[in-house]
Parts: C-alpha cells; structure tokens; sequence
C-alpha cells in the first residue's frame, strides 16, 4: 500500500487520477520545506524518484542531509535579482515579501542547468504567494514539465491564479483543485 504525505492530498489525487508517473522519474520541489511532513514530492522518492528539493530557507538543510533521492539546494527562487526574504515566521511560511532584507535571488533555469536536469516529470511550486516568479525564471518549453503541483491560495495572501492561466495558456489543463493547490498535466 502507497503512503502519502501532501497536506491536502495531492500526491493520492496524482495516482487516483492515473497522472504519467514513470518508474523512475525526475522531480522538482520548489519550496520542498519538509523532506516528508506536507510534502508534494515525498511519495516519489519513495518510489525511487530522483530529484532537486529548493527552499529559501536554510533551517530545512539539515532534515534534507540524510533524505535518500533528493538534492538539496538553499536558494530563492524568482524571475526577480533580488528580493526581501523575510524568514521572522514560521519556517514553512518564509517569503519573499516587502519587510525584510533584501537578498539575491536566483532563476530556477540557472539551477536546473547547473543540476543537469533536462526534462521534470513532476514540478512542485509553493514559494508563498511567488510561485508565478518562480515558473517564468524556467524555461518551461525546455523542460516541459509533465505534472505541475502549484499553490494557488497562500495564508496571508490569498487567491492567485495566474501559474494555471499561464499554463493553460501553453497546453496544459487542470485535472485537480484541493484546498490550496491546483494540479495541472501537459
């Protein structure tokens, strides 16, 4: 029997629906936080996936060094050079946001290309409300993405719907919606 981890079912949602899940496939976690609590990508690395797991904050660096399958890279990601980082709150909700000191941020294409990834078979974004600054620093028609797993309603934010409007916009349709995350297939 399959165990599961995302916070509202996203990961059971990927294989009740029958998503193109490879025997061994390539992810990236965007905002991975915890290797295991509330994680999107936690069910493929224990199917043996292999994969980059991306956070802002260095706190999660020591929960990712022993995690089998998975790279970890302390990194903000963004369309953007630089940013404010605040990471006062609860770990899991640091963001890029206006009251905090500016740091460099980083395109998620300048990652994958110095990881050697070329196609992602699974892509996991939940950057805090950015998620959309985060998609446009990749070249997705490069990558082409075959799931994508973006946050779409973040605490303290809100609603936002631009990555599924992007996405849609170049071939890909929504399959699934949960509380707070939208699943989208190419």
């Amino acid at each position: 029997m399959e165990e599961y981890f995302s916070e509202f079912s996203e990961d059971s949602a990927c294989v009740d629906l029958g998503l193109p899940l490879p025997e061994n496939g390539i992810y990236v976690d965007v905002g991975c936080a915890w290797p295991d609590l509330r994680s999107n990508t936690a069910f493929l690395r224990k199917r043996g996936w292999h994969g980059l797991a991306i956070d802002g904050n260095p706190f999660w660096k020591h929960y990712w060094d022993e995690t089998p399958n998975a790279k970890f890279i302390n990194a903000i990601v963004s369309n953007e050079t630089r940013g404010s980082f605040d990471t006062s709150g609860p770990p899991d909700m640091a963001r890029l946001t206006g009251n905090a000191p500016e740091v460099n941020c980083i395109p998620l294409e300048h990652i994958l290309v110095a990881h050697g990834i070329e196609k992602i078979d699974f892509l996991s974004l939940d950057v805090e409300g950015r998620e959309m600054e985060a998609l446009l620093s990749m070249n997705i028609a490069r990558h082409c993405p075959e799931i994508v797993v973006s946050e779409y309603k973040t605490h303290g934010i809100g609603e936002d719907f631009r990555v599924k409007e992007y996405l849609e916009g170049v071939g890909y349709r929504e399959v699934h919606r949960t509380f707070a995350n939208i699943i989208l297939v190419r």
